[in-house]
């Protein structure tokens, strides 16, 4: 779901963002560089059933979006945050790398989280996300 998550994040326009570019991180926030966006795997809701299918019709996941810039650099961190949470706020009912979406929607807008060892600002919001395993 993470790498599913990080393509999408990837393809939007502006942020030049990649995972091998060393920008985007999977389950981790590293020491550096400054610029990076990192995806934190939180704990959900239970999987949701169907009457007609035994099993999990859809799993219900929580991601933690975390984004952080240069000391000197607070809009820049923001405007990342803020970025990725419109996009992602617009999944509905779509494919993502190959796996049905049903949606994805923050459970609270982006916010200054804190400022870490460096003085550097990381902004975070939280994503409700709906997917068919």
């Amino acid at each position: 779901m993470l790498e599913e998550l990080a393509a999408r994040i990837e393809a939007i326009g502006g942020l030049g963002l990649s995972r091998a570019g060393g920008s985007l991180f999977l389950a981790l926030l590293p020491e550096g560089p400054d610029r990076v966006v990192a995806l934190i795997p939180s704990p959900g809701r239970e999987p949701a059933g169907a009457l007609d299918l035994d099993g999990v019709a859809w799993d219900q996941a929580t991601v933690a979006v975390w984004t952080r810039d240069a000391s000197d650099q607070v809009g820049a961190a923001r405007l990342a945050a803020e970025q990725i949470y419109y996009d992602v706020a617009g999944i509905s009912n779509e494919d993502l790398t190959g796996k049905r979406w049903l949606l994805a929607r923050p459970t609270t807008a982006p916010f200054l989280l804190e400022r870490d060892e460096h003085r550097r600002p990381v902004f975070a919001f939280n994503l409700r996300i709906q997917r068919v395993p």
